[in-house]
């Protein structure tokens, strides 16, 4: 497929411009100096000795002097190499950086690609200039105006009107002056040539800043996010569809598989984060939901780069090129076994050595899954429409019921009655063998517990922790019935004697 620039949002290509950038964070420190006898607070880049040698590697050459005294530099990768950049502001005072030195030849030469201004300080200068020429032009009509007054007999002094003189200074808003609140930068999409696994490929890269400078202290973040992805047409099964392949990472490579992140306490349960490779979209539609595409259960037609494709409920070889210029997808030929859960519907994520996969079932009914070992990511059990048959065959009250404390149900909010879990450390995988059946434990039974309380000595106050768990030890994350949350669980702790010594309720969180 030839490669493709970003497309308007509108449409339903926004879905392949939402990725995932690189994001590189500045921070900056107060440094006290002696200038003509005087100690002066300057701030200084807080710079690692690796990001130091990594940039001086990367960058040979760099312009004579910066506008700023705290230029803002780090180097990102993209392919097979680091390519260093520097954001600058307009002149010493401004508090922003509006212009950017950036490497896209990767020959180490900041000075020979030239500094790029942002879209915003383009956009404020000419604001500056016509609302300058604007003031050019009434001072000129007032003029004629006076001489004209002053040929006139004289009835009463003419109203006076104070207006600017000379160049109008540009607004502190956007462009950061001295004082001014944070200041965010997008400049013009950089097309450049990079090295992926040692093949020269067209790229391009979307570029912002965010910055915050004061006397005391600073800190930036520089955003680099993939500017191009690749468009074509597969045949799978003869059956033509629309491939859309996205560098979700931002990092120049689209062969990106998921990673799995360990997030908690050492010691104890920790929760399984995938972390997003590179994406695949076939046949995209439009979508009412705009979050519904980040998850990895969100839509079915957004995949992962994983060894396994699942489509039309059979599995897949898939094969892509890091350059991105390639893409084979063929049908798998892995040994199959299957899982089952007793949860009346439900969707489910799982994690493997052939990557990540989402499985869809129903009331103990197996599901085809690669043999193997597989770890419980997610999952969310839908009872919506159990709920909803339970509702109608109960006998109808001749009063209405009344309203439960504390369920609050938003006008046009979908009344789904749903609980979703996660996978820790703590949840055993389970191991899938061929032609044979295994059970996936998740959902229900939940057992419910304290967690040991936690006293705050600051507060004077001990704080408990109402922990929900599912039949395969996986805490439960969300629960909803009829489209609200159940009402907040209540404590009561008794003294020997039975008395309450304190009560309270349990908040969600």
């Amino acid at each position: 497929p030839e490669a493709a620039t970003r497309a308007d949002a509108s449409s339903v290509e926004w879905m392949f411009q939402a990725t995932q950038a690189q994001q590189l964070r500045a921070n900056f420190l107060p440094r006290p100096q002696i200038v003509d006898g005087k100690e002066v607070v300057t701030l200084t880049l807080r710079e690692t000795p690796e990001a130091a040698k990594a940039f001086e590697a990367a960058v040979k050459t760099q312009p004579a002097k910066y506008n700023s005294s705290t230029p803002f530099r780090g180097v990102v990768r993209l392919g097979d190499k680091q390519y260093g950049f520097v954001f600058d502001a307009a002149d010493a005072e401004s508090k922003a950086y509006t212009l950017l030195y950036f490497d896209a030849n990767g020959n180490g030469d900041l000075t020979d690609d030239g500094a790029v201004e942002s879209f915003e300080s383009k956009q404020e200068k000419a604001k500056a200039e016509q609302e300058g020429s604007e003031t050019k032009d009434d001072a000129k009509k007032e003029d004629v105006e006076k001489k004209t007054e002053v040929e006139k007999p004289a009835v009463s002094p003419p109203a006076s009107r104070v207006r600017a003189a000379g160049p109008i200074l540009l607004r502190s808003g956007m462009l950061g002056r001295p004082g001014s609140s944070p200041a965010r930068h997008r400049f013009p999409r950089v097309d450049m040539k990079i090295a992926v696994d040692g093949r020269e490929v067209e790229y391009s890269v979307l570029v912002s800043v965010y910055s915050r400078l004061q006397p005391n202290m600073g800190y930036a973040y520089a955003s680099f996010g993939a500017g191009v992805y690749y468009e074509g047409e597969i045949e799978v099964e003869g059956r033509a569809r629309r491939a859309v392949l996205v560098d979700y990472n931002s990092n120049g490579r689209f062969d990106d598989r998921t990673t799995l992140r360990h997030v908690g306490a050492v010691g104890t349960p920790q929760r399984l984060y995938p972390m997003s490779g590179d994406v695949l979209y076939l046949d995209p539609k439009p979508v009412a939901n705009l979050r519904t595409i980040y998850g990895p259960s969100g839509v079915d037609f957004r995949n992962g780069i994983e060894k396994l494709l699942a489509l039309d409920g059979r599995y897949y070889d898939l094969t892509v090129s890091p350059s991105g210029t390639e893409l084979t997808i063929e049908p798998s030929t892995v040994a199959r076994g299957f899982v089952r859960n007793s949860a009346a519907k439900y969707s489910a994520v799982i994690f493997g050595d052939l990557g990540m996969i989402t499985i869809n079932g129903t009331g103990n009914e197996p599901v085809a899954v690669p043999e193997g070992e597989w770890r419980l990511l997610s999952y969310t059990i839908d009872l919506t429409s159990e709920k909803k048959a339970e509702d109608a065959a109960k006998p109808q009250a001749d009063e209405p019921p009344a309203a439960q404390p504390g369920r609050m149900v938003r006008a046009g909010t979908p009344k789904v009655t749903r609980a979703s879990g996660a996978g820790t450390t703590a949840v055993r995988p389970v191991r899938v063998a061929k032609d044979e059946t295994v059970l996936l434990p998740f959902g229900p039974p939940y057992t419910v517990a304290l967690n040991p309380p936690v006293f705050r000595p600051g507060n004077d106050e001990m704080v408990f922790n109402l922990k929900l768990t599912g039949s395969g030890g996986e805490p439960l994350t969300s629960l909803m019935v009829d489209g609200a949350r159940p009402p907040e669980p209540t404590i009561k702790i008794l003294d020997p004697n039975g008395e309450i010594v304190v009560e309270g309720k349990f908040k969600y969180g």
